[in-house]
């Protein structure tokens, strides 16, 4: 009794496995399949799903996408010889005011976290994949930083593709 239970329980355990499978690569995947793709290494190759159209980043929340520009924004200073620090040339002048010391570098960081991760989530991805191989793009919306007539820096709208 306890041999058919086992044998059940493991036959229901592939079962579910392979309707997983199915859901990613198509119904055309059966066990055979998956036992050749691991064998021969190109079990990837069965991968598929999407398309997927998203806004923003997906499966990343604006606060985490907040956080993480933050991070990578806080931690680099880069300076130039003849201007001093870089990312102040970013920040709109009527932002900073007449601020100075640390309390300047972190309306600065503030500053620049937001307008990026905005700029982010105001995009727009379409992700696919298709035997293993994965299609992004993405459409990015124009960004303005700095101060008008003065420091300022426009990017346009921007398109990329990568496989």
């Amino acid at each position: 009794e306890a041999k058919r239970d086992l044998i059940e329980s493991v036959g229901k355990f592939v079962d579910r496995k392979v309707e997983f499978l199915s859901g990613l690569t198509g119904s055309s995947i059966d066990v055979p399949n998956i036992i050749e793709a691991v064998q021969s290494g190109r079990l990837y190759q069965l991968l598929n799903f999407g398309p997927i159209d998203a806004r923003g980043v997906p499966v990343v929340s604006n606060h985490q996408l907040m956080q993480t520009v933050s991070q990578l924004i806080s931690g680099s200073d880069p300076m130039v010889p003849i201007l001093g620090p870089v990312k102040p040339i970013f920040v709109n002048q009527k932002a900073l005011g007449m601020l100075a010391g640390p309390s300047r570098d972190r309306v600065v960081n503030l500053y620049l976290s937001r307008k990026l991760s905005d700029f982010i989530n105001q995009g727009r991805y379409h992700i696919k994949v298709y035997q293993g191989e994965a299609l992004l793009k993405s459409w990015l919306p124009p960004v303005e930083l700095g101060t008008k007539c003065d420091t300022e820096v426009s990017i346009g709208r921007s398109y990329g593709s990568f496989v």
